[in-house]
């Protein structure tokens, strides 16, 4: 009778922690299953990354060549303004050296016509 009752509670106790081992089991696989998607992202994440820091360098040298264009292009139109100033001189001084001797126009005028 006792050592019957035992045996039968043993066995229920089995099946209860056999239950207990196949619901831990299950969780277990849907952990890893989450982790794998987990991963996953990550991977993915790390080569949109990757692919962004390439972009931000390339934007980087993008600018410092504009930032080059740019000064140049300054120093084109700095040596321009002075050819200009130079000629608009030069002009003045036709001018007033009386190359244009109509008396009627204005000098600038004379120049023009």
């Amino acid at each position: 009778g006792m050592y019957e009752r035992m045996c039968k509670q043993a066995e229920f106790e089995l099946e209860e922690s056999d239950e207990e081992i196949e619901e831990l089991k299950k969780c277990l696989d849907e952990t890893i299953a989450l982790l794998n998607v987990e991963r996953g992202r990550s991977r993915h994440l790390q080569a949109v990354n990757k692919r962004l820091e390439r972009d931000i360098d390339r934007i980087a040298f993008d600018e410092e060549e504009l930032r080059k264009e740019s000064e140049l292009f300054d120093h084109l139109l700095e040596s321009k303004d002075k050819e200009i100033e130079s000629l608009f001189s030069q002009i003045n001084l036709l001018v007033q050296t009386g190359t244009m001797k109509e008396k009627n126009h204005t000098p600038i005028q004379s120049f023009i016509s």
